[in-house]
């Protein structure tokens, strides 16, 4: 249980982060780099446990790509698209709002890719113990972006109350899909990507 546990820890240090940006104290920011250091102990803890069985080869393949094309989405959406999107004359101490190409999908994407490469984890790694995990690192995403929604962005980002209008929490719907597609390009005057997230 220790290993659930690191990874529900992680997504902690991520609402201690999420309340640092919103009162401007830039010396936290590391938290959310480090919460990916603990979620990976808890994650190599679960998957070094036994499995309880192993499906046929064909699912397997899937699931593999299926991980990587989601762990893939997962970092694009949270370490690559914001500081593609941020204006480079935007000020490094105020967050900016990015609401096209993935954030215009969903207000959190990386909750979608999160629980499809947590899906994908169970194909390659079926146990009780890997279901457990997912499960709860799953529902501690969903509170986790729910906190954010419901108190942390409103305070840090002036529009987010538009934002929230006019894009679904968590399930898209062909509205958004459709802005996603047709919004997903790079800010050309955008910061240089220095993964640290804004």
């Amino acid at each position: 249980m220790t290993s659930i546990f690191l990874g529900c820890i992680a997504f902690a240090l991520i609402a201690v982060y999420d309340w640092a940006a919103m009162h401007r104290i830039s010396r936290l920011k590391p938290l959310f780099l480090s919460s990916g250091g603990v979620f990976l102990f808890g994650l190599l803890g679960v998957l070094s446990t036994p499995s309880a069985a192993e499906f046929a080869g064909w699912v397997r393949v899937s699931a593999w790509i299926g991980l990587v094309i989601f762990v893939s989405l997962m970092l694009y959406s949270v370490l690559i698209e914001i500081p593609l999107k941020t204006p480079r004359n935007h000020p490094a101490d105020h967050p900016y709002l990015v609401d096209t190409g993935t954030y215009a999908l969903s207000r959190h994407p990386g909750v979608l890719w999160f629980a499809g490469a947590a899906v994908c984890m169970l194909l390659l790694h079926p146990s009780r113990f890997t279901l457990s995990a997912a499960i709860a690192w799953t529902l501690m995403d969903v509170a986790l972006v729910w906190a954010e929604d419901r108190f942390f962005f409103p305070n840090t980002f002036p529009d987010y109350s538009d934002y929230k209008m006019r894009t679904p929490f968590l399930i898209p719907n062909r509205t958004s899909l459709r802005r996603c597609l047709h919004t997903h390009t790079v800010n050309r005057e955008s910061k240089k990507i220095d993964f640290n997230v804004h």
